[in-house]
């Protein structure tokens, strides 16, 4: 295009200073004037397009920068006006479909990298955005701004670890920037490394506190949580939702916070106000779910917790199948598949629906995890097991000889809809005979005083959970007994534990190494079967002993999925529950225990009363 007249430069100085000083109206005309005499003047279109922005009318701007960006003379800062323009009147989808058109003849800048790639992050999910923001940061590898979004997005996409790496990456060179810290916090609380998140937050609360806003009160609130500080994690929340903040995941982590710490009413309040806001919020469902479950509300509580589905649960099993999902109703012309969708122990928490679920309909075939297939197999004979099985082209179940499916999880929606639907029986499956009478001649089982099982782990032991373990040190009031005798069920290598225990105190606790617990759980259920008392923090042992009829003494948080309404657990009735008050650690708990053990084993009738009976039920 030609050089401007002077004239022209006249008046695009006059129509530039009144629209700076808050005059589009006295600008825009002369706008106009210049187009009509410089009909490709780029730059007198682009700002008459912002006069109608100011004036209220974004539709016109939108059409004079959809003309404008054709052009020739257009460049990359007139396509991001459109498209900033596009995106807050349509949305991100409609803004990402004009740049995708407009930018193969507009040279991309940097900035303009980095809108497409956000926009398509906003459009169609963190996944499809990475490769956008490989492009830009090779326009820019030095802007500090969209290396920290490209973390986040990294986080957004579920790829915790490299989002770690690069917010780290970032930090050598910028350590106190903001952006990259708050990520780098949340994708360490995300990979379980919330001591990891806290500390850094801590090292650079002196930096960060200088701008107190919602989004860093609410990381902090979140590491405090993986932390299981909740009174911290309370109050960060409290203060985010004090500055203003109004986003479901405010809620989300105010509303999980007062459900840790016992308020559950308070609880549900909080998530329901989040999900005013974004009803579809699988999140913000499945954790009311829980909340009300814990409450005793079932019917409610398993309808929620339906979302979890939609979820990153830890430790949740994603299934897809082209069959229904049963209805609890019999099944004439095919078999009704029931599925794991969570951990070992879990499915042993099922199987005290197993029975129930075959009374309503003909055939069964049970999918669980290949740990779980002997026992229960054994137990449950006319019932078909089979390992879980996923086609991972289609990411269907390659077997099709059922007409239904349902989780194993689910099925609590169909046989438990409220806390007096449990039946009262402790024992759902006994151990393998030929198993229990060889272990029955181990020593500490001929000793002819009481056994005790022993467990204080379990495999997801973290800072987060640490609070709910009693270690061996403070379990000695009751190890120092000498008329019981103690054996550790405790998954994992014990032995250098056990030894230094054992030389520090003169305690022994009897442990048989050669014995696999862990994946032989046949083993572990004559094992558990033999002892007179199980105690443990929540664990698969704990459960295992559990469905056997063992008298089990478990130590639980407050927010235990196997605890119901008024802090029992129907799930298991031969199980006394010590839950552990919000807040506290579990070693609270040991004065009451230990004066509850000595009523126990001054009553205890003795063993050839007690394990032969309890040996027989079924």
């Amino acid at each position: 295009m030609p050089a401007s007249s002077p004239a022209t430069l006249d008046l695009m100085r006059k129509a530039l200073l009144l629209q700076r000083d808050g005059k589009p109206a006295r600008a825009r005309p002369l706008y106009e004037k210049i187009l009509k005499t410089e009909p490709g003047n780029a730059e007198a279109a682009n700002l008459l397009a912002l006069c109608f922005v100011e004036q209220g009318f974004p539709r016109r701007a939108i059409a004079i920068l959809a003309q404008l960006v054709a052009h020739p003379g257009a460049t990359s800062r007139h396509l991001a006006n459109l498209v900033d323009l596009v995106a807050e009147q349509d949305g991100p989808a409609a803004a990402l479909v004009v740049a995708d058109r407009s930018l193969a003849h507009i040279d991309g800048d940097a900035d303009l990298l980095a809108r497409l790639a956000v926009l398509r992050r906003d459009a169609e999910g963190a996944l499809a955005a990475l490769a956008d923001f490989d492009r830009a940061l090779r326009a820019a590898p030095g802007n500090a701004d969209l290396l920290a979004d490209y973390a986040r997005t990294l986080s957004m996409a579920g790829r915790q670890a490299e989002a770690v790496k690069v917010a780290e990456f970032l930090l050598q060179s910028i350590p106190n920037h903001r952006t990259a810290i708050l990520v780098c916090v949340d994708a360490l609380i995300a990979l379980d490394r919330g001591d990891e998140a806290l500390a850094l937050l801590l090292e650079q609360d002196e930096s960060l506190c200088t701008i107190p806003d919602a989004a860093y009160r609410l990381s902090r609130a979140n590491a405090f949580w993986s932390n299981a500080r909740y009174e911290e994690a309370l109050s960060e929340s409290t203060a985010a939702l004090a500055l203003g903040a109004n986003a479901p995941l405010v809620h989300l982590v105010h509303g999980k916070t007062l459900f840790r710490l016992g308020r559950f009413d308070e609880a549900v309040a909080a998530i329901e106000t989040g999900l005013a806001l974004e009803p579809e919020n699988p999140n913000l469902a499945s954790t009311l779910g829980f909340v009300e479950v814990r409450k005793g509300n079932l019917a409610r509580g398993w309808e929620l917790l339906e979302t979890r589905f939609a979820t990153e649960l830890p430790g949740l099993i994603h299934r897809s199948f082209a069959q229904p999902v049963w209805d609890g109703t019999p099944v004439a012309d095919g078999a009704v598949l029931l599925w794991s969708d969570q951990g070992v122990g879990d499915v042993f928490r099922a199987a005290t629906m197993l029975e129930e679920a075959a009374a309503r309909t003909p055939n069964v075939i049970v999918e669980c995890g290949p740990k779980n297939l002997p026992i229960l197999s054994r137990n449950f004979p006319a019932l078909v097991f089979r390992a879980n099985a996923l086609d991972k082209a289609s990411g269907r179940s390659p077997h099709a000889d059922f007409a239904a499916q349902i989780s194993l999880g689910s099925l609590p929606r169909l046989l438990r809809p409220t806390p007096d639907s449990f039946p009262d029986r402790a024992r759902v499956i006994g151990p393998e005979p030929e198993r229990l009478e060889r272990f029955s001649q181990l020593p500490v089982f001929c000793d002819g005083r009481p056994v005790v099982g022993l467990s204080w782990r379990s495999l997801r032991a973290n800072k987060r959970h640490a609070h709910l373990y009693i270690g061996l040190e403070s379990l000695r009031p009751i190890l120092e007994r000498d008329d019981c005798v103690f054996l550790s069920l405790q998954y994992g290598d014990t032995a250098e534990e056990l030894d230094d225990f054992t030389a520090r105190t003169g305690i022994v606790i009897h442990r048989y190494d050669e014995i696999d617990i862990f994946d032989d759980l046949e083993n572990a259920a004559a094992l558990a079967a033999l002892t007179d008392l199980y105690i443990a923090p929540d664990c698969t042992g704990a459960d295992i002993a559990a469905v056997l009829g063992v008298p089990v003494w478990r130590y639980s948080g407050t927010t235990s999925p196997i605890l119901v309404g008024d802090g029992n657990a129907p799930w298991y009735p031969s199980t006394t529950i010590y839950e552990v008050p919000p807040g506290a650690h579990a070693d609270v708990l040991m004065p009451r225990m230990a004066a509850d053990f000595d009523k126990w084993r001054a009553t205890y009738p003795g063993r050839t009363a007690v394990i032969p009976a309890r040996l027989a039920q079924k």
